[in-house]
């Protein structure tokens, strides 16, 4: 990713990696190659199309790619996706 190897210098790179290790469990062993890259090819389109972004104002990554307009509210998009409880910090 980098030259140097230094989290620092590819911030956004090293944080998709994270995201993709951590909630998709990538950081795993697999058994092959394909098995491995049958699994980020999966893990990568679930990000893309199934995971909200905060920074995108909780819509998905192809859906602002599309050029939709509507948003959701941060209610809304919190009680379907990140909050179990229901409850919301920001409204």
């Amino acid at each position: 990713m980098t030259e140097e190897n230094h989290c620092y210098e590819n911030a956004l790179a090293e944080r998709v990696n994270g995201i993709l290790k951590d909630e998709y469990f990538l950081s795993q062993t697999f058994k092959d190659f394909s098995q491995a890259e049958k699994a980020c090819s999966e893990a990568i389109s679930l990000y893309n199309t199934r995971r909200p972004h905060w920074a995108l104002k909780f819509k998905t990554p192809e859906q602002v790619h599309q050029g939709e307009t509507s948003l959701t509210t941060h209610c809304s998009a919190k009680n379907n996706y990140f909050n179990p409880r229901k409850e919301c910090v920001t409204c």
